[in-house]
């Protein structure tokens, strides 16, 4: 009787903290949701999504750069809801509360370990990469999912084989190689531990056969899905890019630490985290599972290995540029690793005394989770291209002549002002203008804080510019052939969002020349603060109102 309340309680401890987990996961995911605009990438989804459930089957992988079909079709399943970003980025959130609990539940069928499952869990919930992609209308979080879920089918499968079970890992499969083509890695990974397991741990030397016909039906199911897919598109060679082998610091450390840094000693300390502390305790991890006779290290451990090699083979041979987030669907795995090599440590530390093993599990847990916080500030502080407030600032300003540079930039302004069509210019139209009435005025939007050609063009003509920035890359230039304060004075007219006061000169340069209109616009900037919708990111709000202050 005593037994059976202790197990009780164990597992009622278990659920409520799963579920308080689940809990925090979930608001990191929501949080901020939908503050920032859609990037590039983003829009470029939505778009292809647009053309309906046929246009995606038709031509989706040529309208997103090649990207895989599931996810697209789930977007354009949801634009009917809403086109704005909580809308569309939902489902990624979504994914990536559920893969929570599938680390947890991938864990604890794999280990048997209660507090390896909780901890790898609550490393997944809070892993900052894996909160961005779950907050994007992007192709990451669905796999990321789709890949534990797919060692979850396999797993019971291998261990109870039936048509049934095998069909499901099948299904699961196939989805994940459509919703990204990498997660056929997976499965050689999960093979590679089932192999290792029968031929070194148990020394059985031989793998049923209705393992082995279950194991290779899902493959050809999963392989025939994508080749299919491939082939009704049109198969291609190598990509317009170029492949350059990555930094150890990007392969090993950012994929799960993240590249946003809070500044020098948030970075030293990601850096150690990253490259040293996570490895070794994913090594331990591994050491734990062969101590125990068990294969599961070896499977995670090759789920790793192998999607890493597997990436960095693809992009090379195909010419594409390789980027961390290519590898996030090994990075549940990676952190059951460091989950178990946590324990193992603790374990080893304490001599397995129930209390001190804990404890030293929760405050180690706990150190990478306040190093995982500062990378997420910094992620939720950091402004992307800021597509929603150019658009909106170039209608409030009933901008006329309108250049993009490069010209494909213009669709991601339409995206949000339709309207813009009419006026933006090909860049062909430039030696007119330049050359025309000193009424005219010009604005051209490029990236990347360069000086743009079109404006070289302008200027060579008498004419001046000012920036308007409505984010730290994505740069509004706005020209004429007057002095650069009429400019000024004439964009302090503009209804302008609160982010060109943030990310450009505008206050303290119309302040040198006019006091009064600088406090106009700080009035106005405020006012349009307080009703923005959605609102700036907090540490935006934090900074324009110590700017604004400044003035008043």
């Amino acid at each position: 009787m005593a037994t059976d309340r202790l197990l009780k309680t164990s597992r009622g401890w278990t659920r409520s903290a799963l579920i308080g987990i689940l809990l925090v996961g979930a608001f990191l995911r929501l949080h901020q949701l939908e503050y920032k605009s859609l990037w590039v990438d983003e829009i470029l989804q939505v778009q292809a999504a647009s053309a309906g459930i046929e246009g995606v089957l038709r031509l989706g992988a040529h309208a997103a750069a090649g990207a895989p079909p599931l996810d697209l079709l789930i977007t354009a399943l949801v634009i009917p809801l809403g086109t704005n970003e909580f809308i569309l980025r939902f489902p990624a959130m979504a994914w990536g509360c559920v893969t929570i609990a599938l680390t947890f539940a991938v864990a604890m069928q794999s280990t048997r370990d209660r507090r390896i499952g909780l901890a790898a869990a609550f490393l997944v919930a809070l892993a900052p990469l894996l909160v961005r992609f779950s907050q994007e209308v992007r192709f990451y979080s669905l796999p990321i999912m789709l890949g534990l879920l797919a060692a979850y089918t396999f797993e019971k499968s291998w261990r109870a084989p039936s048509a049934r079970r095998w069909a499901l890992f099948a299904i699961v499969l196939s989805c994940g190689v459509l919703a990204f083509y990498f997660l056929l890695l997976i499965a050689a990974g999960l093979l590679g531990g089932k192999i290792f397991e029968s031929f070194v741990l148990t020394r059985v030397r031989r793998i049923e056969r209705s393992r082995w016909l279950g194991f290779s039906a899902a493959l050809i199911a999963a392989v025939a899905a994508l080749f299919f897919w491939m082939a009704s598109l049109g198969l291609t060679g190598p990509g317009d890019f170029s492949f350059t082998f990555p930094l150890w610091t990007e392969l090993i450390g950012e994929t799960v630490t993240s590249g946003h840094i809070g500044g020098v000693a948030h970075l030293l300390v990601v850096r150690v985290l990253g490259m040293i502390a996570l490895p070794l305790f994913a090594l331990l991890g591994v050491v734990r599972s062969l101590r125990a006779r068990q294969a599961w290290g070896i499977t995670f451990g090759l789920i790793v290995v192998i999607g890493v090699i597997g990436v960095l083979a693809a992009d090379a041979m195909f010419s594409y540029f390789f980027t961390v987030r290519q590898l996030l669907f090994v990075v549940p795995f990676y952190l059951i690793l460091v989950a178990a090599g946590i324990v193992f440590l603790s374990e080893l530390l304490f001599q397995k005394r129930a209390v001190p093993v804990a404890s030293s599990i929760a405050i180690i847990v706990a150190v990478i989770a306040i190093i995982f916080g500062l990378s997420l500030r910094a992620y939720y502080d950091w402004p992307k291209e800021d597509w929603r407030s150019a658009a909106r600032l170039l209608e409030n300003a009933r901008a006329q002549n309108i250049f993009t540079e490069p010209g494909s930039l213009r669709g991601y302004l339409f995206y949000y002002q339709p309207a813009l069509a009419d006026v933006i210019q090909d860049n062909t139209r430039l030696a007119e203008l330049a050359r025309g009435d000193e009424m005219e005025r010009a604005w051209i939007v490029t990236l990347a804080n360069e000086q743009p050609s079109a404006l070289d063009v302008l200027q060579k003509n008498g004419w001046r510019a000012i920036r308007l920035d409505v984010s730290p890359t994505l740069n509004i230039f706005y020209a004429g052939r007057v002095a650069e304060n009429d400019l000024w004075r004439e964009a302090a007219a503009f209804d302008l969002p609160p982010q060109v006061l943030l990310y450009s000169e505008l206050l303290a340069r119309v302040r040198a020349f006019d006091p009064a209109l600088a406090q106009s616009v700080a009035r106005r900037a405020h006012a349009t603060m307080l009703g923005l919708r959605p609102p700036l990111l907090d540490a935006q709000q934090t900074r324009l109102m110590r700017r604004l202050g400044r003035v008043k």
